[in-house]
């Protein structure tokens, strides 16, 4: 990979496993997640611990109310529908994280694991 390129991560303020794996240089087994993103709710494995160890510059943390509005402003502004999961990538860029504030910056989004009766109520409850 080349190396001047930082790699971030983002995680629900309700799922913060990685977060606190890091934290501790070890998997961190989280408690059951209660949060938007059904994605996100499963437990970190070695395999990946060790990838976002060697290579994750930073954790952003994204509040649940976060995510459906990701979503909104997606689908309002370009017609997208992103699943819950891919949104909390999309969230830091849409507050102005300051380390990202003008970088150029790539996100991964995509939106299979969400279907639209869904999607909508999920942005008509907290959007």
């Amino acid at each position: 990979m080349n190396p001047s390129i930082k790699v971030y991560g983002c995680q629900p303020a309700k799922a913060l496993d990685v977060r606190q794996s890091l934290q501790h240089g070890y998997v961190v087994q989280p408690d059951p997640a209660d949060t938007i993103p059904e994605g996100l709710r499963t437990s970190l494995g070695e395999l990946t611990f060790g990838i976002v160890r060697d290579h994750v510059e930073e954790i952003f943390v994204v509040e649940e109310e976060e995510i459906p509005a990701a979503m909104k402003m997606a689908f309002e502004r370009h017609h997208l529908v992103f699943e819950p999961s891919s949104s909390v990538a999309l969230a830091p860029l849409l507050r102005g994280e300051s380390v990202l504030v003008n970088k150029r910056v790539g996100v991964i989004l995509s939106g299979g694991n969400i279907s639209l009766s869904d999607f909508f109520s999920l942005i008509d409850q907290h959007g």
